[in-house]
């Protein structure tokens, strides 16, 4: 014992001072309450899908030993994927959730997506989701279809997935790309499923199906005898213009007329979702469409008219002699339908600067909207500067000596109160197209 040093008993006792003293100064303090055995917890997990980007939400149910030293998301197209696979690691943390966003996945293939956190007592994985980046389609009537026309649905979803269409009707379909004809009206709710690699991702379209806009549009028109021109109710303070004469008897057939002008709805029925010429067209679908020429409303009933069965009365533009017996609904009334203008249509003084929605307005005797005012209407017509020689049977004059510009009628939003007469005449060039010209049809028994 006498030849016993304390010297190594010292440096031995310094040394493991101070392998604990940095064992101590790598380990976090343990908060009151938190033991350093307990392992992290996951309370959820959330996946949105953005724009082909994948937003994430991790919640923990508690931080475990506190020493969280890496955290994020694996991976794979395999389920149950780990930090072998794909990893997005975020490092060490200190809170009980985070949120990030996941990038680069191809689209059109099935992912399986996890998060993870790792700890001194190893790797925890929570719960397991799964994905298919860019399940999309689209309809070619837009978020509008009609009764019996047939809608084209557009699957734009990339690869090789397997699908299966809910056309919210109780009818289904597994094509790629199918078509589909309502046979009910209301909100249908369409949802596209696309399965790949074991995922499944849904997308949905809300359509409203409405029935035929062209149901209930045409109003009959009995046939008579009536004074055509500038009788003694249509002279203003300055008389009657020149071109409204001379006032002459004239007898229509019965035929058929729309109750309003041709709306952007049915422009559109006919033409295409996608095609609207009108300047005011932001979700005014019951707005006149407007910016037609006329070679494009003649363009427009030859169109609608391929819809029709054989043998079925065709769709035409009104003759101006019918348009003006339509107009006066067999009264001696200044407008059509009234004295007063502002009742019965849109002008320069009232409209605003717009066009507006069909038949706000008081209607005619006849049953039509819109005649006096809102946009000018197109007819068979060609210009004339006075009724010298004009047919008296209600056809439409179509001589084109003097000129081949084709008569408006009606009056607009744009014009003076005079020109929404049902006397007045104006004219342009058939290729013309104007904010304030549009037409409504007509058809023969």
């Amino acid at each position: 014992m006498k030849n016993f040093s304390i010297l190594p008993l010292f440096l031995l006792c310094a040394t493991a001072l101070v392998f604990s003293g940095c064992t101590i100064e790598k380990e976090p303090p343990i908060p009151e309450g938190v033991n350093n055995i307990d392992p992290v917890g996951f309370l959820s997990s959330e996946l949105v899908l953005v724009s082909g980007k994948i937003q994430t939400t991790t919640q923990l149910s508690s931080l475990g030993n506190l020493n969280i030293l890496h955290h994020g998301w694996v991976w794979g197209e395999r389920m149950d994927p780990t930090l072998q696979d794909n990893t997005l690691d975020l490092g060490e943390l200190t809170a009980q959730s985070f949120s990030t966003e996941i990038t680069g996945l191809e689209p059109g293939r099935g992912y399986h997506l996890r998060p993870f956190v790792t700890t001194g007592m190893g790797t925890t994985y929570g719960p397991a989701h799964c994905t298919i980046s860019g399940v999309s389609f689209t309809a070619n009537t837009g978020t509008v279809a009609y009764l019996g026309v047939e809608v084209q649905f557009m699957n734009e979803t990339p690869g090789n997935s397997t699908y299966s269409w809910d056309f919210g009707d109780g009818k289904t379909s597994t094509e790629v790309s199918p078509e589909h004809t309502y046979t009910g009206t209301g909100t249908k709710t369409v949802r596209l499923t696309a399965e790949n690699n074991g995922c499944q991702v849904s997308k949905t379209l809300t359509i409203t199906v409405l029935s035929d806009p062209f149901d209930g549009y045409m109003v009959d028109i009995p046939g008579g005898v009536f004074m055509m021109g500038c009788t003694p109710e249509q002279q203003t303070e300055t008389g009657c213009d020149s071109d409204e004469l001379v006032v002459r008897e004239v007898m229509v057939a019965g035929f058929m007329m729309g109750k309003t002008e041709i709306t952007q709805r049915q422009w559109q029925f006919i033409m295409g979702s996608n095609n609207n010429p009108s300047f005011f067209h932001q979700n005014k679908p019951d707005y006149p469409v407007e910016q037609v020429s006329w070679l494009e409303a003649k363009a427009f009933i030859d169109k609608l008219n391929q819809t029709l069965p054989a043998g079925a009365p065709l769709y035409r533009l009104p003759s101006e002699a019918e348009w003006e017996y339509a107009a006066r609904g067999n009264q001696s009334l200044k407008y059509s339908g009234s004295t007063d203008r502002d009742s019965v249509g849109w002008s320069m003084d009232n409209s605003g600067d717009s066009t507006h929605q069909v038949s706000l307005k008081k209607k005619n005797a006849f049953g039509l909207y819109d005649m006096s005012g809102n946009v000018w209407e197109w007819v068979e017509d060609v210009y004339h500067n006075t009724y010298d020689g004009a047919p008296t049977d209600g056809s439409a004059w179509i001589d084109m000596s003097q000129t081949s510009n084709r008569v408006r009628r009606g009056g607009a939003w744009t014009a003076d109160p005079t020109n929404c007469r049902t006397a007045n005449r104006a004219s342009s060039d058939p290729t013309t197209k104007n904010s304030s010209f549009g037409f409504r049809l007509a058809r023969s028994y």
